[in-house]
């Protein structure tokens, strides 16, 4: 079972050009990102595609109950489209088994460097066959709370009233920074319930159809950045006066439908359908000072933004393969 982190984590030790952080989803492929940055989530804008078996996937799905796991370099725009400059990579799940009930459940504790939480994963696999030789249904479940490692020791304790900057150019004095500010530890954690359920139709071996419904739900109280040292900030330490929680909702729909065509070809089809919503607050006090417009000279000026947005994509795919070891193919 290999959760969409853990690629950072364990696997990309074997693909040579291949990293990424954890928890945020982001792959790093030969130099480009698949555009997944801090805590927000989004694959709306990649360089690398991603894949769950036949369905390009716009979000950091955490991957339960898999099967293979394929990764390939360099540009693939012949076979996986424009999204691939740097390359794709393909969870291959375990599919519906017609013939065999099951059930699997696993959990883990664990601990973060610089956190002051553990860690914790539970995940669950179960297959139903319905119908013997046509119909099984499979569906996983997790839940993972990946504790965080940035502590916001600069919120204000009341905006417009707390000062954003105590000193000039700093956060002031300890005594300053205890009566301007509070201080919230581990605000990068991840709360995260995913869902992934498949239902296998097979008329024959040559016709079948696999169709799936995926939900996503993610929490997280503040992004993975420390931003650079802002007045004296440390390693993991983010200066901003805000904390920046963010919301995560995405819902997937898709068939993929294989034909057998007479033994010389396998017809494919696959249609998907993916909404995302994502809702986070997030900090600009420093930026608009530092824009210099004048928001300086107001006494106790801070500042933050709350962001909502809504993504959709649909995609369709037709493709011919010949299966024979004919002249022609």
């Amino acid at each position: 079972m290999l959760p969409l982190r853990h690629l950072h984590r364990g696997y990309s030790r074997l693909y040579q050009g291949l990293t990424g952080p954890s928890s945020s989803g982001n792959i790093i492929m030969r130099g480009l990102s698949s555009a997944s940055t801090s805590t927000f989530g989004t694959n709306t804008n990649n360089s690398v595609g991603v894949y769950l078996g036949e369905v390009p996937l716009y979000a950091d799905f955490k991957m339960i109950d898999i099967d293979q796991l394929e990764v390939l370099q360099g540009p693939q725009g012949t076979l996986y489209g424009l999204g691939t400059l740097a390359g794709a990579v393909r969870y291959m799940p375990h599919r519906p088994d017609l013939n065999k009930w099951s059930a699997d459940m696993t959990s883990k504790v664990f601990g973060e460097s610089h956190s002051d939480s553990p860690g914790g994963e539970v995940t669950g696999t179960f297959n139903i066959p319905i119908i013997k030789d046509h119909v099984a249904f499979r569906t996983v479940l997790g839940y993972y709370n990946d504790p965080g490692f940035m502590d916001y020791n600069y919120t204000l304790k009341t905006p417009g009233v707390s000062s954003p900057q105590a000193g000039t150019g700093t956060f002031g004095t300890s005594g300053q920074q205890a009566e301007n500010y509070n201080r919230r530890r581990d605000l990068n954690y991840d709360h995260t319930f995913t869902t992934r359920n498949q239902l296998l139709v097979q008329v024959n071996p040559n016709i079948k159809a696999y169709l799936t419904y995926m939900h996503q739900e993610t929490k997280t109280g503040g992004r993975q950045a420390n931003g650079a040292g802002v007045m004296g900030t440390s390693e993991y330490e983010s200066p901003w006066r805000y904390a920046e929680p963010s919301d995560r909702t995405t819902d997937l729909f898709s068939g993929e439908f294989f034909f057998n065509l007479f033994h010389f070809a396998q017809l494919v089809n696959t249609t998907a359908y993916t909404h995302q919503t994502v809702d986070y607050t997030e900090d600009n006090t420093d930026l608009l000072i530092d824009l210099d417009y004048g928001y300086q000279e107001y006494p106790k000026f801070s500042s933050y933004a709350k962001n909502h947005y809504k993504y959709t994509q649909f995609n369709e795919e037709l493709r011919l393969v010949s299966t024979h070891k004919g002249p022609v193919n």
